[in-house]
């Protein structure tokens, strides 16, 4: 179990799916697994070491340290790519002509 689930299973705290921002380029699926767990900013913050503000800045864009990076994904305990995903570029349903 992870650290994530775990402090939500402590805090027992009713998981809720989240969409990512469909327009970003990088996905940060961060607050989406936040979310999942019932977790708060500051439950996450805490348990990586963050201030609430510099988490909140990380989930909202800002890119974090490669450090921070491995820090939240062994908090989820997901690789560290799966947090960060690359979104395909748009792609026209109209057909030519």
């Amino acid at each position: 179990m992870s650290a994530a689930e775990d402090l939500a299973r402590c805090k027992r705290r009713t998981p809720r799916e989240v969409s990512p921002r469909p327009d970003a380029v990088w996905v940060c699926r961060l607050r989406q697994e936040r979310h999942r767990l019932g977790l708060t900013i500051r439950d996450v913050a805490g348990g990586v070491g963050l201030s609430t503000a510099g988490y909140h800045a990380i989930e909202n864009g800002s890119d974090p340290l490669l450090t921070t990076a491995y820090r939240l994904a062994r908090f989820f305990d997901l690789p560290i790519e799966s947090l960060w995903l690359s979104s395909p570029p748009a792609v026209s349903t109209e057909e030519p002509g």
